[in-house]
């Protein structure tokens, strides 16, 4: 019994975001095999979302996704982003001064990081 392409790329997604989810709670776990697994999870959660990608530009009504201005909203988003990692660098630099007493503002200030550059990624790739 063969899916219709909604409900595929619906399923492929969601299996997208599963292996996501499956390598961070992998990661978490420790050294060695684990830390193996949550690497090929990562790359297979990357192949299924290329995947997902490729069915959307194939699906009927589709839309091409390059060359139109970004919204207002991802400005926002944009705005907000920089602002956070604004904040958990200064959040960081006052873990410092105390004398890093926990790893959350460095965890913290590496995820903003990584959202910020995730978003000018997605930003950027809509151009070239």
């Amino acid at each position: 019994m063969a899916l219709d392409p909604k409900r595929k790329r619906r399923a492929l997604r969601t299996s997208a975001f599963l292996l996501l989810a499956a390598a961070a709670v992998l990661i978490s776990l420790g050294t060695g095999v684990p830390r193996l697994l949550a690497m090929l999870a990562v790359f297979a959660s990357a192949i299924v979302g290329r995947r997902v990608k490729e069915l959307d530009a194939l699906a009927p009504g589709a839309r091409a996704i390059g060359g139109s201005a970004p919204k207002p909203v991802r400005w926002l988003v944009g705005a907000l982003l920089l602002i956070s990692v604004g904040a958990a660098y200064w959040f960081l630099s006052y873990s410092e001064r105390l004398g890093y007493t926990s790893a959350f503002p460095v965890y913290l200030f590496a995820a903003t990081l990584v959202a910020s550059l995730w978003w000018l990624t997605s930003l950027l790739s809509r151009w070239v």
